[in-house]
């Protein structure tokens, strides 16, 4: 399983744009809940699993947020922009 993780800041409004390679599950998590993940404990997420296509993810605030990108290709690619 391939992972990648990017940090994005977000303003009111701004959501998230992720376009991957191959077919992956997308996380979006603030830092608590980055914590939560990192430490194996129950975590909120904003996201889904997705095809190849480009998907937007608007979380509920502004703020620093992870954008995680789990797939199963181990050449997995993804592009995170703040749009």
């Amino acid at each position: 399983m391939s992972a990648l993780c990017y940090t994005v800041t977000l303003e009111d409004s701004q959501s998230v744009q992720v376009h991957c390679s191959a077919d992956a599950k997308i996380c979006v998590v603030d830092d608590e809940n980055l914590g939560k993940f990192r430490a194996r404990q129950r975590f909120r997420y904003f996201g889904r699993r997705k095809a190849r296509r480009d998907v937007v993810i608007r979380p509920s605030r502004a703020g620093r947020w992870h954008v995680m990108v789990f797939g199963r290709d181990s050449g997995l690619k993804a592009d995170v922009a703040v749009i």
